[in-house]
């Protein structure tokens, strides 16, 4: 037996209304990735994976709030340094979210997204202390899209835009 949440297609104080629902429910899902680490290239790394779950009940309808399937990858160097930088590394990662089509009555379907990220970090030490430096840019290209799971979906409310972060790490170390 499946428990499981679905939108009824009506409103109710401005904001729409779900029922918890029980069936009888076949879901279906796996992921499936590799790491890719090439030899004598060992400061390249590239990781790939891809998920997909389904789930519909006995009657054979989709059930609803199924996550889109998605593709990841990631490539990413890593770098050792001298004196004063320890490590210096970059990446680029892009999520592919398809379409998600096989909905539930009164669910919406979700277009098809892209998001591409990028970043480097910078591992510092100075009178031996250490020093965290990191900068990442998510969602580049500034794509708009909703997440099929997002509850702001149905109030219009987009996901993050293209978006910015800058940190900076200083791992405090005592000696006792």
């Amino acid at each position: 037996n499946y428990i499981y949440l679905q939108p009824s297609g009506k409103i109710r104080d401005e904001a729409p209304e779900y029922l918890y629902t029980q069936a009888d429910a076949y879901l279906y899902g796996g992921e499936a990735g590799f790491h890719f680490h090439p030899h004598p290239l060992d400061w390249l790394h590239i990781n790939c994976s891809y998920s997909n779950t389904t789930g519909q009940d006995k009657y054979r309808n989709d059930l609803p709030l199924m996550p889109s399937q998605k593709i990841h990858a990631t490539v990413s160097a890593s770098f050792s340094g001298k004196q004063i930088v320890e490590k210096f590394s970059v990446y680029l990662n892009n999520q592919y979210l398809l379409a998600q089509n096989q909905v539930a009555s009164y669910e919406e379907p979700s277009p098809a997204y892209n998001l591409l990220s990028a970043g480097m970090s910078v591992e510092l030490s100075y009178n031996k202390q250490k020093l965290l430096f990191n900068v990442a840019a998510n969602n580049l290209f500034n794509a708009v899209y909703y997440d099929h799971l997002s509850r702001y979906k149905t109030d219009g409310i987009y996901n993050m835009g293209r978006n910015f972060h800058v940190g900076l790490s200083i791992p405090l170390q005592w000696k006792l």
